[in-house]
């Protein structure tokens, strides 16, 4: 994975019942144990994402690829390198 080309998000939580799981974007149905993540994750734009039992807790994590422009909806200004 080069670095740079990627940001990842990963939530973490309590629950020790979360199952170990892969989803990319020519994957079947995946996340059922998460609801509408299948659904979620194609409309997000995630390459991967990946869920983990820790013991006590789980967590998924996502990876999005950089984007070279922002979005034309995008509401939030960006900072450049400068800023």
């Amino acid at each position: 994975m080069p670095a740079g080309e990627y940001l990842a998000v990963t939530v973490r939580g309590p629950g020790s019942g979360t199952p170990e799981l892969v989803w990319s974007p020519n994957s079947p149905l995946t996340f059922g144990p998460f609801g509408d993540l299948d659904k979620a994750a194609l409309e997000s734009r995630a390459v991967w994402i990946y869920s983990r039992n820790l013991g006590e807790e789980g967590s998924i994590t996502a990876f999005f690829r950089r984007l070279l422009a922002p979005p034309e909806n995008a509401s939030a200004r960006l900072l450049s390198p400068d800023e």
